[in-house]
């Protein structure tokens, strides 16, 4: 990452700035939020930000803010900008009145974008190749996000038979690690998928992506060497993905708009995201494993003390629901619903033939007791009937 930036800024603030950065989406977000600020002021080096006084930079800034509202960016994304701007100065030791500059940005009516719908979904996995079905499914099902499922490797699954699901751990290694879960669907879907790959003379190793390029089976050395996804490649898809099913209507910008500035009800990949946070609010999971399970970090005291085990993320308690509490409205496909439902009602049924058979079985012993007290209550009454030798 750092040796990526010095080669295309190699001046010290901004190795100075990238070392501040410590993770891969934070990385991508404020170096190009950064760059941007640098391309309104045509500077291609960011020591050029560092020329002037301190009045100026201010100046510079809140001339940038001025002129994004112009343009009809929304507050929150110049708020964005000016984070990555603010931190680029506090670790360059610039000391700046920032209090002063951001209130200039002023507020606007938030723009609420909503989540995908069941119906949504499965219009989108209608049309999609075993491929992206995977990549859907896995997104809305354990509310991962493109980065973290960009990089999820074999290794991350592991099976949990009870409920046949995978445990999944996320951003293994980095500070940022967790661990969720995945509905019964999306590991059939994979497993699917994965044996096409088998098919196809791909060798699936512990340290193989769980998604990766397509590629023409014809092609055996494509076939046989995976290459991984990008997060940028998985929103391409989905964008794709959702526009040829009817789902998303792709929108003309006009000559000095940027993509940030379109909006959309249902953002392409963070809705799926938002389907899954929704249907685990519905189905009663505990809002404290939700916030873990989707990477989260508990706000307060609290996330230096709570310490819930898989176990309990997975399940639960009466009062605390789990992940598994959500699985039928994470399902997308009613067949795949009604498939567990059927598993489920045949352990029902199971379990009920055992515990009749082991009822039978103490029916039978209490019988077999009572027949020996029987006989032995006879004996007694026998001895009492017998006279007594004087």
């Amino acid at each position: 990452m750092q040796a990526e930036a010095e080669e295309q800024q190699p001046d010290r603030a901004w190795v100075v700035f990238i070392q501040a950065l410590d993770n891969k989406e934070t990385f991508k977000g404020y170096s190009s939020d950064l760059r941007q600020y640098m391309r309104f002021f045509r500077m291609d080096k960011s020591d050029m930000l560092l020329q002037g006084t301190s009045m100026a930079m201010e100046d510079m800034a809140i001339s940038f803010i001025r002129a994004k509202k112009s343009q009809g960016t929304s507050a929150p994304r110049i708020r964005r900008i000016v984070a990555a701007v603010k931190l680029f100065y506090e670790v360059n030791r610039v000391a700046l009145n920032w209090k002063f500059v951001t209130r200039h940005i002023g507020r606007t009516k938030a723009k609420k974008d909503g989540a995908y719908s069941h119906d949504q979904i499965r219009k989108a996995l209608a049309v999609a190749s075993l491929r992206d079905r995977v990549m859907t499914i896995g997104l809305c099902s354990s509310g991962i996000r493109r980065a973290g499922l960009a990089e999820l490797d074999m290794k991350h699954l592991e099976p949990v038979d009870k409920y046949g699901i995978f445990h999944i751990t996320v951003y293994e290694g980095e500070d940022e690690e967790y661990a969720t879960y995945c509905t019964p669907e999306w590991k059939k879907t994979l497993q699917e998928y994965l044996e096409y790959r088998r098919r196809s003379g791909e060798k699936i190793r512990p340290d193989s992506p769980v998604l990766r390029d397509e590629f023409n089976r014809e092609d055996i050395d494509r076939a046989r060497f995976p290459k991984r996804l990008t997060p940028d490649t998985i929103s391409q898809i989905m964008i794709d993905l959702m526009e040829r099913a009817g789902v998303r209507t792709r929108k003309q910008m006009t000559e000095g708009m940027q993509a940030c500035q379109v909006r959309h009800p249902v953002k392409a990949v963070h809705g799926l995201r938002k389907f899954w946070d929704t249907q685990m609010t519905l189905s009663g999971v505990s809002p404290l494993w939700i916030e873990l399970l989707e990477g989260h970090t508990i706000k307060g005291v609290k996330h230096h003390y709570l310490r819930p085990t898989d176990q309990e993320l997975l399940e639960g308690s009466e009062k605390l629901p789990g992940y598994v509490a959500a699985i039928d409205r994470l399902t997308i496909y009613d067949e795949h619903r009604l498939k567990q439902e059927l598993v489920d009602a045949k352990k029902t049924i199971e379990h009920k033939d055992e515990m009749l058979g082991k009822f039978e079985t103490l029916q039978g012993e209490f019988a077999n007791m009572l027949r020996r007290y029987a006989k032995q209550q006879k004996q007694i009454d026998e001895l009492k009937s017998r006279p007594v030798n004087t």
